[in-house]
C-alpha cells in the first residue's frame, strides 16, 4: 500500500478565476482521498478569503514581489516543518519563488501546472533553464499545449506530462436537474430553443460574434432564444456589456436575448440549455466545456486552442473558426435541423466525459504522478 502523502497547493495570484479556483479545488480533492492536502496562498489575497472559509488547512504568506528574499525564507520553513514531499505550483510564475526555496531540498518534488500557453515565449535563457532546473514535471492539461511548451520552455520531453482539468460527472449529470428551473425564472418555455453562451461579458469570448449568428437563427427558428451568462470585465472592456445591449436592438432581436448575469448554479443553468455556444477567440482548457459535455449538451465551439482535442477534433461537437458569425450560425441551425445530430453530439460528448476527463480518472493519473516523483 501507497504511503499517505504530504502535498502543498500553492497558487500566489491576488484575482479570482479558474486559476484560483483550481488550487483549493484540489486542496479539497486530495483531502478527499485522504493525503495531507494544504493550500499555500498569498495573505490577503481573493484565494486566502475564499480558503479561510472553507476550512481547509492552509498557510498564507505576504508576498511584496516575485523576487522576495523574506517570502523565499518564510516559504521554506513552511515547507520544513510541514514534512510536504510534494509541492504542486498552479502557475508557473510561482516558480520565481518555488524554485530556490527547493535548492538544497531534494526530499521536496516540485510540479507545476501550466494553464495558459498560447502567448508563450520562448523562455530558453540561462535564467528560465536555472528556474525549471527543480521541476519534477510540467503538467500540460492537452496534447497541444504540451507540443507548445516542449518547443518554448527548458525542460527535456520527458519533464512533460498531459493530465486534464477534471469535471465532477457525478455533480453535472443532467439526470439530477430539473430542466425547467432556470427556464422559469427566465421565462422561455418548454417548446422553445434555449441557446447558451457562458463567459464573462468579454471581446474574446464571442458573445459579439453569437447576437449576429442569432439574427439568422431566429429567421429560421423564430422560437429561440439566447442566453448569456456572465458579468462584464472590469476594466479595459467596461462599456462592454451596453454595446452588446446595443447592437441586439440594432439587429432587432433584443426580444430573443436573456442577459442572466453572474450564475453559482451552473449545472442547473446548463440543464435548462438546449445547445451550449462557446465561441471564445482563443482558449487553452475552459472547465465550463466539460461541465456541458458532462451535461450531455450539444455543443458549438471554436477550433482554436485546445478545444479540438477536447471534443475529440468534432466527434464530440461541431468545431468552427474563430470570428465568424456565419459559420456559427449555419453551426447551429444544422442542429436545430437535425435532430438526431443533436442527440448524437451530446451523447458522444457526455461519454467522453465520463471516460476522459472524470474527476476520479483525472485525479488517478495526477495521484500516480506525484508518486512516481518520490520514486514508488
Amino acid at each position: 500500500m501507497k504511503p499517505r502523502l504530504k502535498i502543498l497547493q500553492v497558487c500566489f495570484s491576488h484575482a479570482w478565476g479558474g486559476l484560483e479556483m483550481n488550487a483549493l479545488k484540489f486542496t479539497d480533492y486530495f483531502l478527499q482521498r485522504g493525503h495531507a492536502s494544504v493550500c499555500l496562498c498569498a495573505k490577503g489575497s481573493e484565494l486566502h478569503l475564499n480558503v479561510a472559509k472553507s476550512g481547509f488547512p492552509y498557510y498564507a504568506v505576504t508576498i511584496f514581489s516575485r523576487y522576495s528574499p523574506l517570502a523565499v525564507l518564510k516559504i521554506r520553513q513552511v515547507i520544513k516543518s510541514g514534512g510536504f514531499q510534494i509541492v504542486h505550483l498552479h502557475t508557473p510564475r510561482d516558480l520565481w519563488l518555488l524554485s530556490p526555496v527547493s535548492w538544497g531540498l531534494p526530499e521536496v518534488k516540485l510540479f507545476a501546472t501550466s494553464r495558459i500557453y498560447f502567448t508563450r515565449k520562448k523562455k530558453l535563457d540561462p535564467l528560465h533553464r536555472l528556474l525549471y532546473r527543480r521541476l519534477e514535471k510540467l503538467i500540460n492539461l492537452s496534447h497541444t499545449e504540451k507540443e507548445h511548451m516542449q518547443k518554448n520552455l527548458p525542460l527535456p520531453p520527458e519533464k512533460h506530462a498531459v493530465i486534464p482539468n477534471p469535471v465532477d460527472t457525478d455533480k453535472f449529470n443532467p439526470s439530477k436537474y430539473d430542466r425547467e428551473l432556470f427556464r422559469s425564472v427566465w421565462k422561455v418555455k418548454s417548446d422553445q430553443i434555449l441557446i447558451g453562451l457562458v463567459g464573462r461579458l468579454d471581446p474574446g469570448k464571442g458573445q459579439r460574434e453569437m447576437l449576429l449568428a442569432m439574427q439568422k437563427i431566429v429567421a429560421e427558428f423564430p422560437n429561440s432564444k439566447l442566453v448569456l451568462v456572465g458579468q462584464e470585465t472590469f476594466g479595459e472592456h467596461r462599456n462592454f456589456a451596453n454595446e452588446l445591449r446595443t447592437l441586439a436592438q440594432q439587429l432587432e432581436i433584443a426580444d430573443k436575448i436573456i442577459w442572466a448575469g453572474f450564475q453559482t448554479r451552473m449545472p442547473e443553468v446548463l440543464r435548462a440549455l438546449d445547445i451550449f455556444v462557446m465561441p471564445s477567440y482563443q482558449e487553452n482548457f475552459a472547465n465550463i466545456l466539460l461541465e456541458a459535455m458532462a451535461m450531455q449538451l450539444p455543443i458549438v465551439s471554436t477550433n482554436s486552442g485546445g478545444t479540438p482535442e477536447i471534443l475529440d477534433y468534432g466527434k464530440c461537437g461541431l468545431l468552427i473558426p474563430p470570428r465568424q458569425a456565419e459559420s456559427l450560425a449555419e453551426a447551429v441551425l444544422s442542429y436545430l435541423r437535425n435532430s438526431d445530430l443533436r442527440e448524437k453530439m451530446a451523447c458522444a460528448a457526455r461519454k467522453r466525459a465520463e471516460k476522459v476527463y472524470a474527476l476520479g480518472v483525472v485525479l488517478d493519473q495526477l495521484e500516480d504522478l506525484y508518486y512516481q516523483g518520490l520514486r514508488f
